[in-house]
């Protein structure tokens, strides 16, 4: 993998990677991603923030599997944010559009993450998804038990190819940093699906303690 970060413009940042799987003598997939982020500061505590990404595939071989549901060689996809930030709360608006076949799931690499992913749901998948994703955080006022954050993302995405899964989704967690040692993390995620799938519930719970 190579990658490049660049922050040289005003408000501008800019990131690009370069993946390539290779096992042996076999070609197997590589994949090219370049994301700018664009930051308007209001004041101190207010942000609106603007991004676009972009995943290209290379050719996968000639044992790569298109329609495989890992991914691999068959990805086009570009995706838009707009978000806007307080001190204590953010809320973003993604759209994603995969006009390949292959979803990013392979040569996915570098700091570069699909602005609509969720904790399952994710707008990455196979068969073109289109996908609208509308993510928010609120962090509560700290108190002698910590700090608390709590999130909801509400996903809609429809595929332009038959064989996908349309589906709606949504997600809450709440995390709890205790001290600078401890925490909790609560996740929930329910995906409706519109087809014959059934519908799915996640449910996690994380707690760590650093010794």
């Amino acid at each position: 993998m190579l990658g490049i970060q660049y922050d040289g413009f005003d408000h501008i940042d800019v990131q690009s990677y370069y993946y390539y799987y290779y096992y042996y003598v076999l070609d197997l997939y590589s994949t090219f991603i370049v994301q700018a982020d664009y930051e308007f500061t209001i004041d101190k505590d207010n942000m609106i923030c603007t991004s676009v990404q972009y995943f290209n595939s290379g050719n996968g071989g000639k044992f790569a599997e298109t329609e495989n549901k890992n991914g691999g060689d068959d990805i086009d996809f570009l995706a838009f944010k707009v978000g806007y930030s307080a001190e204590d709360w953010m809320v973003s608006l993604n759209y994603s559009q995969n006009f390949g076949i292959n979803g990013i799931v392979k040569g996915y690499g570098g700091l570069a993450k699909v602005f609509t992913t969720s904790m399952v749901a994710n707008g990455r998948g196979n068969y073109k998804p289109e996908t609208w994703m509308l993510k928010s955080t609120y962090d509560f006022p700290v108190t002698s038990w910590g700090e608390s954050e709590l999130a909801l993302n509400l996903t809609h995405t429809r595929t332009n190819d038959s064989r996908g899964d349309d589906f709606d989704a949504y997600y809450l967690h709440f995390k709890q940093r205790f001290n600078i040692d401890t925490s909790l993390f609560i996740r929930f995620e329910d995906i409706d699906y519109k087809n014959d799938k059934n519908d799915v519930k996640y449910f996690r719970v994380i707690a760590s303690y650093n010794f």
